[in-house]
């Protein structure tokens, strides 16, 4: 009789951790979808995204991604930002050597033409080496500089080798969609 009530007394307990958990689990999402609709409204601008892409929060920023590409990883995906830093601020920029030869020389950035007028367009290959998952990366950014109101805005697009020239298009779709609210 006593073993027949311990272990009912174990299963109780075992029931009310994992409903505790459960409703953990409920409130911590439920406080994602809060904080991204928060930093959603709270930006100047409205994303419009193409129908295969989503976006998510990842680090106190909004990222958009291919629903195509199971990207836990981050191998593929846009950001949308707005800041009064440098644009060399930003990894990989701030590692390249801006007085060699090589970048004197080179076109770099690219000036494009895009619906904000003059955009400034870098591109950076960079080589990842992941020691735990023992694999090496070779990663491509774009990072589109463009003006409105005479503040600078930047869409990064970091994308594997893999899957870059596959979402490319995308950028553009992107650009030409992009609204601000005080237009």
């Amino acid at each position: 009789m006593k073993k027949m009530l311990r272990r009912i007394s174990y299963l109780i307990i075992l029931l009310f951790i994992s409903n505790c958990k459960s409703y953990k689990a409920k409130e911590i999402e439920r406080y994602k979808v809060e904080k991204t609709q928060r930093i959603i409204n709270s930006r100047n601008f409205t994303v419009h995204y193409p129908d295969n892409w989503y976006y998510e929060l990842v680090h106190n920023s909004i990222i958009y991604k291919p629903k195509e590409i199971d990207d836990k990883l981050k191998r593929c995906m846009i950001e949308i930002f707005t800041t009064n830093h440098s644009i060399y601020n930003f990894s990989p920029l701030n590692l390249i050597d801006r007085d060699s030869v090589s970048y004197k020389e080179s076109e770099f950035p690219k000036i494009i033409k895009t619906k904000f007028g003059k955009t400034y367009l870098y591109r950076v290959n960079n080589i990842y080496e992941y020691e735990y998952l023992k694999s090496r990366n070779e990663t491509i950014i774009i990072l589109l500089q463009f003006f409105h109101k005479k503040q600078p805005y930047f869409l990064r697009y970091t994308s594997d080798k893999t899957y870059f020239d596959l979402y490319l298009k995308d950028i553009d779709y992107f650009i030409d969609n992009l609204e601000f609210k005080d237009s």
